[in-house]
């Protein structure tokens, strides 16, 4: 399965893995906005997905953006893999989503906590 989900210590951890895509848009969109709705923290672990294509990285930064209006703590959390990157770089929101993620080396409660 390319998106699991899990309620630890307290935050909803969606992780992304495999090839993230438009046959997983309708599920990664209602997760997203269960998560959102819900009253833990949330992080998306994106460095296991090999592929993430067009319609994810719209629903990523919907639901970033929503967070952050709302005052909800999300954050997404990487590093992204090279693929996803050269994708990308093709469609010129690099640097968008450079800004939405969290540094490899950041821990997930301190990108959180920057969010916030």
């Amino acid at each position: 399965m390319a998106i699991n989900v899990e309620d630890q210590n307290g935050r909803r951890r969606i992780r992304l893995d495999d090839v993230v895509d438009i046959a997983q848009a309708a599920e990664l969109k209602q997760i997203l906005m269960e998560a959102i709705g819900s009253f833990a923290p949330v992080s998306i672990q994106v460095s296991g997905a090999s592929a993430i294509d067009v319609t994810a990285v719209q629903l990523l930064w919907a639901a970033l953006s929503h967070a952050s209006t709302t005052g909800k703590e999300f954050a997404i959390v990487g590093p992204w893999d090279e693929e996803i990157e050269r994708s990308l770089s093709c469609t010129g929101i690099s640097p968008i989503m450079h800004s939405m993620l969290a540094q490899s080396g950041e821990e997930e409660s301190n990108a959180l906590a920057a969010r916030r």
